[in-house]
């Protein structure tokens, strides 16, 4: 049963909800994050959970694709009276951007190839790495 990727998504999407619920119930004192992987845990070690149940629900796959959307979501929800306002503020975000991905390049690139530099630069900085593979 739990083969099949449309029930293993359901029953990870079910986790995530059980904890976005606890979380708006305690108003944030049980964040949503610690429920879902502690449930996750929980249900793998009893063996509730098979523990290639995120292989099998595509929650990878379906969370790689919707990376961009949700990227462009977050910064529309940003009114542009409001960055004009704080533009000190966006433009030391980005010269931080900046300049830590140059020194990761650098000194990466130094120690290992280009190619782990590059890869380390978007988490490093802040980027979203995939913790859905992780989770």
């Amino acid at each position: 049963m739990l083969t099949n990727p449309l029930i293993a998504t359901v029953l990870i999407f079910a986790l995530i909800a059980l904890g976005e619920w606890l979380s708006i119930i305690s108003r944030a004192r049980i964040p949503m994050l610690l429920t879902a992987m502690t449930g996750y845990l929980v249900l793998v070690w009893t063996g509730i959970f098979p523990g290639n149940i995120l292989e099998k629900s595509q929650f990878a796959a379906l969370g790689a694709i919707l990376i961009g959307p949700a990227i462009v979501h977050m910064g529309t929800l940003i009114p542009l009276s409001l960055l004009r306002s704080q533009i000190k503020a966006v433009f030391i975000a980005l010269s931080g951007i900046i300049m830590s991905s140059a020194v990761i390049l650098i000194v990466v690139s130094l120690i290992f190839d280009y190619a782990t530099a590059v890869a380390g630069v978007g988490p490093l900085s802040g980027g979203n790495y995939c913790i859905n593979y992780y989770f």
